[in-house]
């Protein structure tokens, strides 16, 4: 008989699913807008990118986060409990079974009613014994309209969907931490650069003092090369508040107190060099690769899978529920034939109405998955947007780095010559102040520039979606 029963099972396990058939959409294949000659598409997409600017430093400091970054952490806890959400949904391909035993010694009232005909039958003829019993009981839902295995779907879902949602923390914990490095050293040239001015300007007045003494120059000339002096020491400050400042963020993105690294990075090192050439691959990769793109695919396959779970509800559930047991006053008697007790009972739970509710579930589902179908179509957009802007970006820094290069070696012997005209009689001192404070801006703008090139990048590699498969 209870093969039967499993025939009948799973012919109508079989049956068909309710709701949409999620597909996946396909990404288009298109190349890229724009571009640039240190952009190479032919050349695969580098998972590892912030080895190519070829820093040991940040090499570990990108190491120690994605070990022990908090976000990180947190999101992995968020995967954990999708996982465990999925393993639950997943139970119901199997059978509920429950066990149950019990031992019972009772005593009947002495001043109760006498042992009735029923009792004396059973064998309770005293006014105290004991009763034992035990046995199993089990149910099992017959997925006839696929409800469960959208609810599974929904889940398995869910759980890439917080997958992917970590996959994007780490890719911007890795960016965060490559801008961070960057912005730190970039901090620290234009320190040693405005320090260096600052000494320049102070020799400057020591001339212009003497001068003054000799009276070779003007008291004028001597205020004014004090007040430039005082302007560049001014920049200091606030620069070495930055260093600091990067410093604790990228103790604090290592998962560390923020001074936990101030003794491994006031040390200063030079900004890390771009790579001449940047492997960017094919602008479709970058759709399969970014994680808030796959996300967005998994939140809308999930939405998708919860149509068919709304859906399933209008339909009946088909129960198969039964039970095993013994029961006797007598521990010798426990397992006889006598003494058990079976029952199985098919039954059928519908909820044929309830004022709309359930259309109306179904309903909630279909928006919610058109919702996400628009907000998967944004995110593709905005992931090319996001590219093409990053590498445009990327592409203009450069020159204007070159450009200030260029820039910064006029200005530097402008001042130079400013100078020494000065100094044998030929300039006026306003000349050598236009020359120094020329100097000083275009060499700090130089610096920046420099900054920028890698911090662009960083950021070019971010749109591009990588950095994340290194760690999986």
């Amino acid at each position: 008989m209870m093969r039967c029963y499993l025939v009948v099972l799973a012919a109508l396990g079989a049956g068909c699913s309710v709701g949409p058939d999620y597909r996946a959409p396909e990404p288009v294949e298109t190349g890229w807008a724009g571009s640039d000659d240190a952009a190479n598409e032919a050349a695969a997409y580098d998972p590892q990118w912030w080895r190519s600017f070829g820093d040991p430093v940040l090499d570990r400091l990108v190491t120690r986060a994605a070990a022990d970054n908090l976000e990180l952490a947190a999101a992995a806890a968020r995967v954990r409990q999708a996982r465990a959400q999925r393993r639950a949904a997943r139970s119901t391909l199997f059978p509920s079974i429950g066990g149950e035993a019990s031992y019972t010694n009772y005593q009947l009232s002495k001043n109760g009613p006498g042992i009735t005909g029923d009792a004396v039958e059973q064998g309770l003829t005293e006014r105290d014994d004991s009763f034992y019993t035990a046995g199993f009981d089990a149910a099992y839902e017959i997925d006839i309209f696929g409800g469960n295995r959208r609810r599974r779907e929904s889940a398995a879902a869910g759980e890439q969907l917080a997958l992917e949602r970590r996959r994007g923390v780490m890719l911007t914990v890795v960016a965060e931490v490559a801008r961070e490095y960057m912005e730190l050293r970039g901090a620290q040239k234009r320190l040693a650069i405005t320090e260096k001015n600052a000494a320049l300007q102070r020799d400057l007045t020591a001339l212009v003092e003497r001068k003054y003494r000799a009276g070779l120059s003007r008291e004028l000339d001597v205020v004014r090369a004090r007040s430039q002096t005082r302007v560049v020491e001014a920049l200091v400050p606030a620069l070495r508040s930055q260093i600091r400042g990067s410093a604790y963020r990228l103790g604090v993105l290592t998962g560390q107190p923020p001074e936990a690294l101030l003794e491994e990075l006031l040390t200063s090192n030079p900004i890390p060099g771009a790579p001449e050439i940047v492997p960017v691959g094919l602008r479709s990769e970058l759709l399969r690769r970014r994680p808030d793109v796959r996300a967005a695919e998994r939140a809308l396959a999930q939405a998708s899978a919860e149509i068919g779970v709304a859906t399933a509800e209008m339909f009946p559930k088909f129960v198969l529920a039964g039970d095993v047991a013994w029961e006797s006053v007598d521990r010798g008697d426990w397992f006889d034939e006598d003494s058990q007790r079976w029952s199985l009972v098919p039954f059928v739970d519908w909820r044929i109405f309830e004022g709309g509710r359930l259309r109306a579930q179904v309903e909630f589902a279909e928006a919610i998955s058109e919702e996400q179908a628009a907000l998967y179509e944004q995110t593709v957009l905005a992931a090319l947007a996001d590219a093409e802007a990053a590498l445009v970006s990327y592409g203009e820094e450069r020159r204007t780095r070159r450009t200030l290069d260029e820039a910064s070696a006029a200005s530097e012997r402008a001042a130079e010559l400013a100078r020494r005209l000065y100094d044998i009689g030929l300039s006026d001192f306003l000349d050598v102040l236009d020359a120094e404070r020329r100097l000083v801006e275009v060499q700090d703008r130089q610096v920046q520039s420099e900054t920028q090139v890698a911090v662009r990048l960083v950021g070019l590699y971010k749109a591009l979606g990588g950095g994340w498969q290194s760690f999986e």
